[in-house]
C-alpha cells in the first residue's frame, strides 16, 4: 500500500523519494512529510471544500489538509486528477439521494464511509477503514447498463471493518466493488443481509460473522431459523474480476511478471 501510495503521488505531481529501509509507521510519516513539502508544486492545488473542483487540465492534484467530512451531492474529477486528504476522510451520505464519487483518492489517515454512495474510484488509505450502514453501487448505476460498470476499489493499510445494520430486511444492502486490507478484515452480517459483487480480500485474518437462514426480532434478542439453501445466507459474495477493467489508471503496478508454461516439448 505504501509503495503504491507513493507511485500515485508521483502521478499526481509530487516528487516523492524512495521508502526503502523504513518501518510502516516511518513510511507513513515520511509520506506525509513529502506531501507537505510538495504542496507548492505546479499542478497541486489546495482546497477548503468539496463543492467545486477546478477542471483546468493543469491541475493534477487537489489537496485538503486536515480531517475531511464530506457530504455533498457529488465529487467529479478528471481521469488524470487525484484528490489527496492529508488527514482522516469521512464520506457520509445519509439522505435518500446517493452521493456520486468519480475520481481517485489518496488518504493519509483513516477512512469512514456511511450511507448511500456510488463510486468510480480507486481509494488508497494509510489508516483503518470502516464501512457502516452502507449501500455502495456502481457509479450512477452504470452496472444496470453494463455488467462491467465503474465501481469502488478500496485498498487500506490498516484494519477493514464492514458492518450493516438492516435487521430483518428482505432485500440485501449491496456493495459493488473490491475491498482489500493489508491487515485484518472483520465482516458483520448476522441479522443483516449483505451482498458483495466484486470481492473482499485481506492479507491478514479475514473474520466473517454471518448466518445461513432467516432472522427476526425476538423478545430480547434475534430469533434465527436455520436454512440449508445457500441462497438463505445473510452474506453473499460474488467474485467478478472484470470490474477491474475500468480502473487501470488508479490500480497498483507490479515490478515483474513471471509466466510458467504448463508443458514444454523439445523437437
Amino acid at each position: 500500500i505504501h509503495q503504491s501510495f507513493v507511485e500515485k503521488l508521483s502521478v499526481a505531481g509530487f516528487s516523492p523519494r524512495p521508502l526503502q529501509g523504513r518501518t510502516d509507521e516511518e513510511k507513513k510519516s515520511f509520506i506525509i512529510s513529502q506531501i507537505n513539502a510538495g504542496k507548492s508544486n505546479l499542478g497541486v492545488k489546495q482546497i477548503n471544500d468539496f463543492r467545486s473542483f477546478d477542471k483546468n487540465s493543469t491541475s493534477t492534484a487537489f489537496i485538503y489538509s486536515g480531517d475531511a467530512r464530506v457530504d455533498v451531492d457529488d465529487i467529479n474529477l478528471l481521469d488524470h486528477q487525484w484528490l489527496i486528504i492529508d488527514g482522516d476522510l469521512y464520506l457520509e451520505s445519509e439522505g435518500n439521494k446517493s452521493m456520486d464519487v468519480k475520481g481517485n483518492i489518496l488518504v493519509t489517515g483513516n477512512i469512514s464511509i456511511v450511507g448511500n454512495l456510488s463510486f468510480n474510484s480507486v481509494i488508497y488509505g494509510l489508516g483503518n477503514t470502516s464501512l457502516n450502514n452502507i449501500t455502495i453501487s456502481c457509479y450512477q448505476n452504470s452496472c444496470e447498463k453494463d455488467s462491467n460498470g465503474e465501481v469502488l476499489i478500496l485498498m487500506t493499510q490498516g484494519q477493514l471493518e464492514v458492518s450493516i445494520i438492516n435487521p430483518f430486511k428482505e432485500e440485501a444492502d449491496r456493495i459493488h466493488g473490491y475491498l482489500y486490507t493489508a491487515s485484518e478484515a472483520n465482516i458483520y452480517a448476522v441479522g443483516s443481509l449483505l451482498s458483495v459483487e466484486g470481492g473482499i480480500f485481506s492479507k491478514d485474518n479475514l473474520v466473517v460473522n454471518s448466518y445461513r437462514g432467516t432472522a427476526k426480532s425476538g423478545t430480547n434478542d434475534i430469533d434465527f431459523t436455520p436454512g440449508t439453501d445457500k441462497l438463505t445466507s445473510r452474506l453473499q459474495i460474488t467474485n467478478n474480476k472484470r470490474l477491474f477493467l475500468n480502473q487501470t489508471q488508479g490500480l497498483p503496478k507490479v515490478n515483474g511478471l513471471e509466466v510458467i508454461a504448463d508443458r514444454i516439448e523439445k523437437k
